[in-house]
């Protein structure tokens, strides 16, 4: 949703808005590191490793048995 929300005020207003990391991924001319560096800008990365880091966090806990697993 976010991406299309984004998209949307992008094509109208490309000075204001900055075009969504995730829709640059592919396009001719666009390196990498231009998705990366947009990424981090719009906050996407900080959120994918807070997820990740979560995880991570979960499976070790539940691997040295600090917590039991419920499942």
């Amino acid at each position: 949703m976010h991406q299309v929300i984004r998209g949307w005020f992008h094509s109208k207003l490309p000075w204001l808005v900055e075009e969504h990391a995730q829709s640059m991924i592919g396009r001719r001319g666009v390196s990498l590191s231009e998705v990366y560096e947009a990424a981090v800008r719009q906050g996407i990365m900080k959120k994918q490793r807070n997820i990740n880091d979560t995880i991570r966090q979960e499976y070790f806990e539940k691997k040295v048995g600090m917590v039991k697993d419920h499942n």
